[in-house]
């Protein structure tokens, strides 16, 4: 993978490719032959979908295990503090000492010991800023995560299937 295709400046951008799967949209036969004639077809009447099941946690299941297994309480509260207050199409997280104190009743020390269990899980890295942090978008992305990775990483959009529809 050429490095020189990362946009973001999020380190876990471009760590892992991105598998999804290509629905052509189908209107017509007319619509269907001029799909069949054309090797790569330019029109937007596609949409695409991750090629992994939504029920299945990923492909490596090394965060999933370590959170289940060895994650403290209190990390586990904070991911899910993270889950919940991550932005909309954001790859890093503002966390607030005061707000996370307030709303987990957990004292300064310990909310550093989780966040750096979760820097250990590679789910968080240090960003410029205080208590800023980028997320690992391969674990956590609250948006449109093929979009996300094809304005930042395009090089790491792997299209693994092709397949028309009928409408």
């Amino acid at each position: 993978m050429d490095q020189t295709e990362i946009i973001s400046e999020n380190p876990f951008t471009g760590s892992y490719i991105l598998r999804v799967i290509r629905t052509h949209l189908i209107y017509n036969e007319n619509h269907l032959k001029k799909l069949m004639e054309a090797e790569e077809s330019n029109e937007k009447d596609y949409f695409d979908a991750e090629a992994h099941n939504k029920a299945t946690v990923y492909e490596n299941t090394t965060f999933a295990k370590q959170m289940l297994g060895t994650a403290k309480p209190n990390t586990l509260r904070l991911y899910f503090y993270i889950v919940s207050k991550l932005s909309k199409d954001k790859d890093w997280i503002n966390l607030r000492v005061n707000d996370i104190k307030a709303e987990l009743g957990i004292s300064r020390p310990t909310m550093y010991t989780a966040i750096e269990q979760l820097r250990d899980f590679r789910l968080l890295s240090p960003r410029k800023g205080r208590n800023v942090y980028w997320i690992n978008t391969e674990l956590l992305f609250n948006g449109n995560r093929i979009k996300y990775i094809q304005e930042s990483a395009p090089g790491c959009v792997d299209i693994v299937l092709r397949r028309k529809r009928f409408r």
